[in-house]
């Protein structure tokens, strides 16, 4: 009886602390949305081509400011058009898709893994571990199509597993897994079959009864299933445009191995320096990243038993292990960099690290394992804590600045600045405040005690780090996301506010010279022709002819410009207003 009522007490604990983990993750990819403006060039654009979707009702021709771009991934195009539908077109409305496929994305995990081991605890460990970090906090918030892409290839990939694992396979488990990879195709392209084909293929070769395995995949079921999803799409793009502009679009958005990113095929040497995905894995997986080297270490003696043996509880942390190793193999021959695509391997990462924290009263943190955690800490936690001196150390007038030139050196980055852009917006008068050495403090503080409570055991130690980054991470979103917003693109909010206010549409224009701002179109809603010959401004048809141009640009564009010309300029852009009288 006792017994009994333990169990009781212990699932309904955990369903507890199921309900706690996703009622803040409601809160933290959902809070205050809109309260920030467009600042990043991809989000700015991908929002403005939906905005200009919505508004023609043209649903397979996106196009950004009246030009037709059919590289664009269709699916957030799609996702943000119900949004704005919704809502109304704004910087809420853009983002939300992106917020909604993050807590999806968890949800989906966290009962993927409950199914397949039936342990609920572990399941728990792992969705927390996979949401809670500083990568999946962005993409959730940010309306760009990396979030919507890894909610569809993860699941895609999560139900092929499970259906791999189960002993009753179901072919309407790969047909979906299909159609959600088709889905993944027309959100970021052949990224979301390469994952779930690469990383189950290795699972159902890797384990036992290799025939059944492959038979639960079915890649030919697989991949038959991901073109029907397709094929409602390209039946609409052919019955609007034709074959001409379907196989355009196949082309450039599918088919030219430069665009997805692989050097293998299109011969290219490897251009991602190793740092550069190393150093996104250890920031933007934080804290969690830090005990995946000691979780790491009690899989490999006996992976291979592991993944061949019947118990779906150990076999899952070793295929998590493989998924993450086959997912850096595949991520070495990238030509392009995309830092969110590391999140295309954290599942397996959070397999592994939440195997650790579960097994902790049974194998404690070692103390070798502080050798290289407690170092990292202290540096992310002092890098966050010093945050208003990045600015002062990238312009070379920081006490640091020496220190950190000789580190950049020797990875090819040359230090001090020397573009006049980047110059004129770090060196606006920000006030940081004491928001970065509170998230320094949470992180250092926090960390570091509950790495001394894990090296002695205790298991709980993990909700400990976790509670701290949640702190950090609230204060990161109230305080300097909007701090990094004044660095980056409010002078261009304030330009396209003051243009909007002042622009007549059959009377003036607007001119951009030599620069790419989408986030300026979609503040101001307001067309612009791109000029990259200043003596063409001049025969620019208007009775005001707005021109936004960069500091360094406007040098150059002064010279063509009227006495007359009325100039301001903020944070490293210049808005120029030329007054005719006919």
């Amino acid at each position: 009886m006792a017994r009994r009522q333990q169990k009781q007490q212990n699932t309904y604990d955990l369903a507890l602390f199921a309900a706690l983990l996703f009622a803040v993750l409601l809160a933290l990819y959902g809070f205050g949305l809109g309260n920030v403006g467009i600042f990043d060039n991809e989000e700015a654009f991908i929002a403005q081509t939906s905005a200009e979707l919505f508004a023609s009702e043209q649903h397979t021709k996106p196009t950004f400011n009246g030009t037709t771009n059919i590289t664009s991934p269709p699916l957030t195009f799609l996702a943000q058009e119900v949004s704005y539908k919704l809502f109304g077109v704004s910087e809420l409305a853009a983002r939300l898709p992106s917020a909604i496929a993050g807590f999806m994305l968890i949800f989906i995990f966290y009962n993927t893994i409950w199914m397949i081991t039936g342990a609920k605890r572990y399941a728990l460990i792992a969705a927390s571990v996979l949401a809670l970090n500083p990568m999946m906090l962005i993409m959730a918030r940010l309306g760009t199509s990396d979030m919507l892409l890894t909610l569809f290839t993860i699941s895609s990939t999560m139900m092929l597993i499970g259906n791999v694992y189960s002993s009753d396979r179901s072919y309407m488990r790969v047909i979906i897994a299909g159609m959600l990879a088709g889905a993944g195709f027309l959100t970021g392209g052949l990224i979301a079959f390469a994952i779930p084909f690469l990383v189950v293929g290795a699972l159902a070769t890797i384990k036992d009864h290799r025939s059944y395995n492959w038979g639960s995949f079915s890649p030919t079921i697989f991949l038959l299933s991901g073109l029907i999803a397709i094929s409602p799409w390209f039946v609409m793009v052919v019955k609007e445009h034709g074959f001409e502009y379907l196989y355009t679009y196949v082309v450039s958005f599918a088919g030219d191995p430069k665009l997805w990113g692989l050097s293998i095929i299109s011969g290219e040497i490897q251009r991602v320096p190793w740092w550069g995905y190393s150093t996104v894995l250890i920031l933007g997986l934080f804290p969690w990243v830090l005990f995946f080297i000691a979780g790491s270490l009690g899989v490999v003696g006996n992976l291979f038993a592991r993944l061949r043996g019947y118990d779906a509880r150990l076999g899952i942390v070793a295929f998590g292990f493989v998924w993450f190793v086959v997912g850096v193999v595949l991520l070495f021959f990238f030509t392009n960099f995309n830092p969110f695509l590391i999140m295309m391997i954290a599942p397996g990462a959070a397999l592994v690290i939440a195997d650790f924290i579960e097994r902790l009263p049974e194998r404690p943190l070692s103390i070798l394992h502080s050798v290289y955690i407690i170092p990292l800490i202290v540096i992310i936690g002092g890098m966050v804590l010093f945050l208003p001196q990045i600015p002062s150390i990238l312009l070379g007038d920081s006490i640091f600045s020496e220190s950190v030139n000789l580190m950049a050196s020797r990875v090819d980055i040359a230090l001090p600045l020397t573009n006049p852009l980047l110059i004129a917006i770090l060196e606006q008068p920000v006030k940081w405040g004491l928001v970065p050495i509170v998230i320094g403090s949470l992180i250092i503080v926090g960390c570091l005690v509950g790495t001394y409570l894990m090296s002695l055991g205790g298991r709980e130690a993990h909700l400990f780090i976790a509670g701290s980054m949640l702190m950090a991470f609230a204060i990161a979103i109230l305080g300097v996301v909007p701090r990094i917003h004044e660095y980056k693109q409010e002078p261009l909010v304030w330009m396209a506010n003051k243009v909007k206010q002042e622009y007549n549409h059959s009377t003036d224009s607007v001119v951009f010279f030599d620069i790419e701002l989408p986030s300026v179109r979609f503040v101001s809603g307001i067309p612009y022709t791109r000029v990259n010959n200043p003596r063409a401004i001049i025969q620019t048809w208007g009775r005001k002819v707005f021109i936004l141009t960069n500091v360094d640009k406007f040098a150059i564009l002064s010279t063509f410009l009227p006495d007359s010309v009325e100039r301001e300029c903020l944070g490293g852009y210049c808005l120029a207003t030329i007054y005719r009288n006919n």
